[in-house]
């Protein structure tokens, strides 16, 4: 099969994270949909790591393809998005964009959870999460409580506030390599 580096199973996970920001992208030709396109982004980011680590093909390249992915999706997205909201959320968006910018760098530079009674924590919040809370608040509430949730979530992303990692073993566990071999085909 040839070296670990030059096998096509380590295309896979940068393949479900190119998706990702297609959906991301299609998010701002089709503005009406942008929750649930950033939703099927999210997806993708969560995909990409389970097939990476179930196929043994974590690498640099694809940890630093993830991240600069999140920081697209999850942190340029919904800044452009903050910026024609409105005059007031895109004096926001800058700041949101900084603050997950940091995030991202320090998550993939650092190991940005800890072991605390058997649980896993994120130090703060995920961007993915921030993301989504930011774009609720501009689909969904007024421009006040937009406001709100842009600067409480901007605050989060690189609090010291210990985030529960949701548990998402049973999908781990029972993800299958049978079920991504269609992808070579």
């Amino acid at each position: 099969m040839g070296s670990p580096e030059k096998s096509i199973y380590y295309l896979y996970p940068s393949i479900i994270t190119t998706f990702g920001m297609f959906f991301s992208f299609l998010s701002l030709i089709y503005r009406e949909y942008i929750l649930y396109l950033l939703i099927i982004s999210g997806l993708c980011d969560w995909l990409d790591g389970t097939v990476a680590r179930k196929l043994n093909a974590e690498s640099t390249f694809g940890l630093l393809y993830d991240s600069f992915a999140d920081s697209i999706d999850f942190g340029l997205v919904p800044t452009i998005h903050l910026a024609i909201n409105s005059p007031y959320t895109c004096l926001l968006a800058p700041l949101y964009f900084t603050s997950c910018s940091i995030r991202l760098i320090t998550f993939t530079f650092k190991n940005s959870y800890t072991e605390h009674c058997g649980k896993k924590y994120f130090n703060g919040l995920p961007s993915p999460i921030s993301a989504m809370f930011v774009i609720f608040g501009i689909c969904y509430a007024n421009i006040y409580i937009s406001i709100i949730i842009t600067l409480l979530v901007t605050y989060l992303m690189n609090s010291n506030i210990k985030f529960m990692k949701p548990d998402l073993s049973y999908f781990d566990n029972n993800f299958k390599f049978s079920d991504i071999i269609l992808l070579h085909f």
